[in-house]
């Protein structure tokens, strides 16, 4: 599966991609600064953005079977 997790770089949502990788999804990783995600793995793929902006959220979610927002 393709999951997309929103706000990755660090906290809850580095945590969701590294369960998700460990599961053996693809993942994206969309944050302002998603280089701070101290993970490596051939399915993750970063992406810089911003949620507070719709065209950059739309151009994310695209392709994704399960978008995962990072609310905390």
């Amino acid at each position: 599966m393709n999951i997309l997790v929103v706000g990755a770089s660090q906290g809850t949502g580095a945590l969701a991609v590294r369960a998700a990788l460990d599961k053996g999804h693809r993942v994206t990783a969309f944050a302002r600064s998603p280089q701070k995600l101290a993970l490596e793995h051939a399915q993750l793929r970063r992406m810089a953005g911003d949620f507070h902006q719709s065209a950059s959220v739309e151009a994310a979610v695209a392709g994704h079977e399960a978008p995962c927002a990072n609310v905390s």
